[in-house]
């Protein structure tokens, strides 16, 4: 009696060893997969991974803020350089100038829409760099009216404001007035490819 029960146990945990064997999928040489909560996790990491790549995407498309597809404007006199997409490249002309006219200023950087690779008097400023003292900054924010633009940067000496057209100069329906749109960036682009020169 005593025998036959070793005999059944044996044949128990044999038909066990079996069962496990065959759920673990049978094959010693073969790696072992991923448990389920592990499987979740790495399904987990690839959806943000592809969701981060489409939002890059959304921005690219949107802004042209592709790092890769950028040109730079360096100006000494003017003290900064900006990285710009490279669809201003063919379109857009600068004027590079001190302000005559305005004592305050000391430089002011124009990048004008020229879509006939030339500007004329119909060109329009697309972003205009102020470059003023910070003394005279000081002075024009205690002053009423309308302020020169926004500060893009700034240093222990001097400030620089950046100003965007306020509307678009050009027809909408006409090819100016759709490219003159399309190749606008906007302010948190340019003050974040905006760099002082030291």
């Amino acid at each position: 009696m005593n025998h036959t029960m070793k005999k059944l146990s044996l044949v128990l945990l044999t038909a066990c060893m079996a069962v496990v064997f065959a759920a673990c999928g049978g094959n010693g040489d073969k790696k072992a997969e991923t448990s389920p909560p592990e499987q979740k996790q790495e399904q987990v990491n690839n959806q943000k991974q592809e969701e981060t790549k489409h939002e890059d995407q959304v921005i690219v498309d949107k802004d042209h803020e592709d790092a890769a597809d950028t040109a730079t404007f360096s100006s000494k006199v003017a003290g900064f350089s900006l990285k710009y997409p490279e669809v201003w490249n063919n379109l857009v002309k600068t004027i590079d100038e001190p302000a005559n006219d305005t004592p305050s200023i000391d430089r002011i950087v124009s990048f004008m829409y020229a879509p006939k690779g030339e500007i004329d008097p119909n060109s329009a400023s697309l972003f205009t760099v102020y470059k003023v003292s910070k003394k005279e900054y000081d002075k024009m924010k205690k002053e009423e009216g309308p302020a020169l633009g926004e500060v893009i940067a700034e240093n222990d000496k001097e400030v620089w404001l950046g100003a965007l057209p306020q509307s678009n100069p050009y027809d909408l329906e006409s090819k100016e007035g759709k490219q003159f749109q399309d190749i606008l960036m906007n302010f948190e682009f340019l003050k974040k490819n905006f760099a002082i020169l030291t």
